[in-house]
């Protein structure tokens, strides 16, 4: 996976036990990066006119995730 802006380079290998994993792993990733990329926190990143969220599930929306933060206080 690589993500690139005028001033974000984020390039990482995703993997899973199957596609499935592989891709929801990559989408969650899509999502930090995004939120942490500098076009985004200086207000120039935008997707569908959006600019926060851009659709990207949440670590929250897996279940088993979830469960593991409950147990470890998070």
């Amino acid at each position: 996976m690589t993500i690139t802006g005028p001033e974000t380079r984020c390039m990482q290998r995703m993997g899973g036990v199957d596609g499935m994993q592989a891709l929801l792993n990559v989408l969650y990733v899509l999502r930090t990066e995004t939120e942490v990329a500098i076009e985004n926190k200086e207000g120039r990143l935008t997707w569908c006119e959006q600019r926060e969220h851009f659709g990207f599930p949440s670590h929250d929306a897996d279940p088993t995730l979830r469960e593991v933060r409950r147990l470890q206080g998070r």
